[in-house]
């Protein structure tokens, strides 16, 4: 071997000692990311006469079209918890809000109102409200969208007559925080000679143009008292509109009382109903509610977590001041009404 092969040996060796040098002197890699968390999904019941279940009742009070008492007794209020349908609902909010334009309507929350049988509830709980095609159509098609009710007293008297429930003695009553985003306005379109309304592109619900009044029958009280909630992706709907959040079930039962007793102190009561039950939960005071954060250590994990999240909320432009246009609009609604034909059966 030449001294200049040994000279080359020597130089290749220092080169190879370098690297291993420099890869033990090399930071540690990142630990692997944490396992996503598994959606937490599950029902609480409320404690009889507790704040939480007053402030349910309250929201039923307040959502009665006609302000006298129904013959259907609240016996029971849970809690729906269901982490993936509220943080979808979060951020369809959010998106509502980017785009509103300063409009607060368009992302500020209401109450929506649904009696279904146990079997359907509890497939809402769990997976949401998704579009089923029914020949309920009265405000757009079915199978695009979902429809809740403005009242409670109008939803639970019309469940009673169509008996949703079907052989239980007690009726469920979903209630459900919505954003309406872009709504515009339409006629109520009965009749099996008229095609269903189409959603509206760029716009996320319907509402009816004629407001229900207590002189009209139940029937029109009903149609009128909707709201058609839907959602595009691309050029199609999808089947579950993400701003539509189950948020608790009331239990009623008919035991010849009547119910609420009185329309007064609304505002007596603190509302407690955040949007997102486990803060609610976090913060209660509800024994029924704190033995279940005692017995289950997810649960109770779930709502520390909720209570430590900030929502933000940025602040909005001032309103524009009022133009022509916006008193030619439903005060309710920032679009142009859908003219459509009304045809009874």
């Amino acid at each position: 071997m030449t001294d200049e092969n040994v000279t080359d040996s020597e130089a290749n060796n220092d080169n190879t000692n370098g690297i291993v040098e420099n890869y033990h002197q090399l930071p540690p890699p990142p630990p692997p990311p944490p396992p996503l968390l598994t959606p937490l999904k599950t029902i609480l019941e409320t404690s009889c006469n507790s704040t939480i279940e007053r402030s349910i009742h309250n929201v039923l009070r307040k959502h009665f079209l006609e302000q006298r008492p129904i013959t259907w007794k609240p016996i029971k209020v849970e809690l729906i918890v269901n982490t993936q349908l509220t943080d979808d609902f979060f951020l369809i909010r959010k998106r509502f809000e980017k785009g509103s334009g300063g409009n607060r309507y368009e992302f500020e929350e209401h109450y929506g109102f649904l009696i279904e049988n146990d079997a359907q509830v509890s497939d809402i709980c769990n997976n949401g409200y998704h579009c089923t095609e029914t020949s309920f159509n009265v405000l757009g098609h079915s199978k695009c969208g979902v429809y809740v009710c403005k009242y409670a007293d109008v939803c639970i008297r019309q469940a009673s007559v169509r008996r949703t429930w079907e052989g239980s003695m007690t009726i469920k009553m979903i209630i459900f925080k919505i954003v309406e985003g872009k709504q515009t306005a339409a006629l109520v379109r009965k009749g099996p000679k008229l095609q269903p309304i189409a959603p509206t592109p760029q716009f996320t619900s319907h509402c009816s143009v004629i407001t229900p009044k207590e002189t009209d029958d139940l029937e029109k009280q009903f149609d009128q008292s909707q709201i058609f909630l839907y959602e595009f992706e691309g050029r199609e709907t999808i089947k579950r509109p993400h701003h539509c959040l189950p948020y608790a079930i009331v239990s009623l039962i008919q035991d010849g009382t009547q119910w609420p007793v009185n329309f007064d102190n609304f505002d007596a009561e603190l509302d407690v109903l955040e949007t997102d039950t486990l803060r609610v939960i976090a913060q209660t005071d509800d024994q029924l509610l704190q033995n279940k954060l005692k017995e289950n250590i997810e649960l109770a994990e779930a709502a520390t977590r909720a209570l430590e999240h900030i929502y933000e909320e940025e602040p909005l432009p001032p309103p524009p001041p009022p133009t022509v246009a916006d008193h030619v609009h439903s005060p309710s609604t920032n679009a142009e009404i859908l003219l459509t034909t009304t045809m009874s059966d």
